[in-house]
């Protein structure tokens, strides 16, 4: 989570760079040079939010409906109860 929080401070400080960048230099090679710096950063920065978050326990919504669909099927198939299939809905949706 410590490293989700510097990538985090980090890129705010680069998108404010590359905003005041843009805001005041007219040179559009420069502009477009901050843009992809902070194109390659932002790739790395989500793929260590999705790791963090899946690392937790706490998928990002990737997951969540394949799981309430396949519990369903279950329930239809008569596996669960009614309540047992609302008690594990529950736990998916949290």
């Amino acid at each position: 989570m410590k490293m989700l929080r510097v990538l985090s401070i980090f890129g705010i400080l680069l998108f404010t760079l590359c905003l005041i960048e843009a805001s005041f230099v007219p040179d559009w090679e420069t502009t477009t040079l901050w843009s992809a710096i902070a194109t390659i950063y932002a790739i790395p920065f989500s793929i260590a939010g999705l790791v963090v978050s899946l690392k937790a326990g706490n998928p990002t919504g990737l997951f969540v409906a394949d799981d309430l669909m396949k519990l369903h099927s279950l329930k239809e198939k008569g596996v669960f109860s009614e309540e047992e299939y609302n008690a594990r809905k529950m736990r998916i949706l949290k």
